[in-house]
This record gives C-alpha cells, structure tokens and sequence, in this order.
C-alpha cells in the first residue's frame, strides 16, 4: 500500500513536471511543490529519482544582481546574527560564574570579623631625647672631583652648604618627631674630626689651611649650628657632648696619655665652651657642654648608659663583613669594665646602624683615601634619632647633605 502511494506520487510529479517542460515556463521547486500540494523535500526527492532535475534546472529562473546582492546579505547578517548569539551566550556563562563567585564571597564575609582600630589623638607621648650626631667633617680638606671619577667634590664652599643642610634637618626631624613624643631635650654629639690637620706628609702638601686657621673654620661652622638650634629648636635643655678625632692631634703618632689635650679639637670644643658661657641668662635654652676627659664620654638617659667616641680604637683593616665584627668584639671587651647600652662613634666614613651601634656617617664623603683603601661609597650624610623614654632608639635617620 506504502509503495503503491509513493508511486503515485512519483506519476504525479512526473506529470506535472512534463507539462512545465512542454510548456517552457520557467518554474521554481517550491512552486510545483504548491501545485501538487506536496512538501518541497518530497518533490524534489521524486524529481531527482526521475533523472529530471537538470531537465528542470534549466527552466528555473536565474535571480538578478540585486537579488544576489539581497542573498548575500543575508547570509552575512545570519552570520552575524550567529556571532553575535554565540558571544551572548559566552557572557552569559560569565556573568553566571561571576555571580555564583559573589554569592560565595557573599556567604564568607559573614564570617570575616575586622579588627577595629581606635586612633586616639595625640598628646604629646611619652619624654624623648633628640640625638643629633655631627662629625667627621674635615672643614680645611679638599677633594677634586677628577681624583675620585667625578663621584664626589669637597672645598670651603661645598662644606658651607652642607653644614646648612645638616642643622636645619636636625630642626625638621625634630619637629616631626615631636607629633608622638614630648622632646624638649637634644643632645649634639660632636665626633670629632672636623679637621684634618697635618698628620701625614702628603696632608701637609696639598693643605690649604694651617691647623689653627681650620681650628677657626670649624669652630664658625659649629657656632653657626649651635646658634640655630638655639633658635629654631624650641628646646628647653642643649647638651653638647664631644670627643676627640685622631686628625687633630698635635702628635705624630695617636698618643694615649691624655689624647684629648694633645688635639686641636679640644681647644676648638673649648672655645665653642666660654662662648656660650657668656649667653645671657634670659635665654630660654639651657646650654651645656661635656668635654672629654679621656677616649671615651658618656651620656646617661632614662637609665640606660651610651658610649660615645670617636672610633678609631677599632680596626678592621679591610676584612670581611666590615667594622661589624670587630666593633663587636671591641665593645664586648670594653662592656667587662663598664656596660654600655649603646655605642656611638664615627670616624670609618660609613654610616651603618647594626643592632647595639650606632656609626656616624661622614660630612666629606667618598675621597682618595676611601679609593686607596677600597672602601665601599656611601654619599655624605650624618645622623639622627630619638632616644625614646620606654623604647630607646627610635626614629633613626640618616641625613643625606649632599
């Protein structure tokens, strides 16, 4: 019965098919399938078995220009529109990942609890000393930019304008610690070698100045510092503690007995001594000078001790791991006759801060010497930090003067 109908429906076609060829007018597909009332798949699977397709082909009509024109555009739209369909649905599966990532992340902020934190304002804090650390600065040496590759320059006029930078900074930090801790009090650690004298041969031939004329030079530089701390620090209490370099001795070799008294800088310290001793008595800054009696002075704060020298009674010669380990060792021998919290000292030229110590920067910085002995360059710069009530050092600052 199946194939009786089929066969049918193949006459039918044929028929119809013949006919349109008999009569020569063009006919599309689609248009017998709605003569025969028949599905356009149908009808041409009975005309291709037929073998009436090419036949058939030749009498369909071929579309203009425009009408290719309006297909391909067509197609370029539903390719588009597919393109575009395809993207959706890639932002689609986005967004869902996002939002099932947020209603996670929703679920764990429950369980984050922050810390609060309740700044109150500051009142000032707790007592704190300003140390400001000076030395080191060979005020009547001269370096040549040409003998260190150009790295660093030192003369008359370039020590001036470092020592300008380096007491005003003394002043700016002291004011900004001054938001958390109560500092009425500085101390101004002079370390000594603010000259450098005519202790060697070839010093004497490149001087520019006698030891008294840069006794002189030294002694307006630190007068000239001392008098703005005076008067811009807002300080109740200046001590000036000093020691000795080994530049300024008047002996050939660093002498032992009574080292201080043979140094120029202890007549400089001195000076600098009866000049503030005639200040008026209206002052409003307490200014007091220790001098030193021997190698080392020392300061007593808050009930911890501080040793201060100059530093050339500990010798590394070059080896490994710096001033460190011998500084270490010199000071584990000094603490058996009297502790001391913290060593201050200076003359290496190379400001470092390891834990017990504190060593001072230089104000000449990288010179022929530093060359010859392959030290390591560090710019010119001193030092500055709080010795705190409760804590000690805090607030530790390098001052970068060049």
């Amino acid at each position: 019965m199946a194939k009786d109908y089929r066969t049918a429906k193949r006459k039918a076609v044929r028929r119809t098919v013949e006919r349109i060829l008999k009569s020569g007018k063009p006919t599309t597909m689609a248009a017998i399938a709605k003569m025969l009332d028949m599905p356009d798949a149908t009808v041409r699977y009975h005309v291709h078995a037929l073998g009436l397709r090419e036949k058939l082909a030749a009498l369909e009509p071929q579309p203009t220009i425009r009408e290719l024109a309006l297909q391909a555009s067509g197609r370029r739209e539903a390719a588009d529109y597919r393109a575009l369909y395809r993207k959706a649905v890639e932002d689609n599966a986005s967004l869902q990942r996002q939002i099932s990532g947020l209603a996670r992340a929703r679920d764990f902020a429950g369980l984050i609890r922050p810390t609060d934190f309740h700044v109150e304002k500051s009142s000032g804090g707790r007592a704190a000393t300003a140390m400001a650390l000076c030395g080191d600065c060979h005020f009547d040496e001269r370096i040549d930019a040409d003998a260190t590759n150009g790295i660093n320059e030192y003369n008359s006029d370039i020590a001036t304008r470092r020592v300008q930078h380096l007491f005003p900074a003394f002043v700016n930090l002291l004011d900004m610690c001054r938001k958390k801790s109560t500092i009425t009090r500085m101390v101004l650690v002079l370390l000594g070698d603010f000259i450098t004298s005519w202790i060697h041969d070839d010093l004497i031939q490149d001087a520019r100045y006698t030891p008294p004329e840069a006794v002189m030079i030294a002694l307006n530089h630190l007068a000239g510092g001392i008098d703005h701390l005076l008067d811009a620090g807002d300080l109740k209490e200046l001590c000036v503690v000093a020691v000795c370099g080994n530049h300024g001795r008047i002996t050939a070799k660093r002498p032992v007995k009574k080292s201080p008294q043979k140094s120029y800088e202890w007549l400089l310290y001195n000076i600098l001594a009866m000049r503030y001793a005639n200040r008026k008595p209206s002052s409003r800054t307490k200014i007091s000078f220790q001098m030193p009696q021997g190698y080392f002075n020392w300061v007593h704060l808050y009930g911890r001790d501080i040793r201060i020298h100059h530093g050339d009674a500990i010798r590394y010669q070059g080896g490994t791991g710096g001033i460190v380990v011998p500084a270490y060792r010199a000071i584990a021998d000094w603490n058996t006759a009297k502790h001391a919290d913290l060593d201050i000292f200076g003359h290496h030229h190379m400001g470092q801060q390891p834990f017990g110590m504190i060593v001072n920067g230089s104000l000449i910085g990288y010179s022929e010497l530093a060359i010859h002995l392959h030290c390591k360059h560090q710019r010119p710069q001193q030092f500055f930090y709080i010795e705190h009530e409760r804590f000690g050092p805090t607030a530790q600052f390098p001052i970068i003067v060049d």
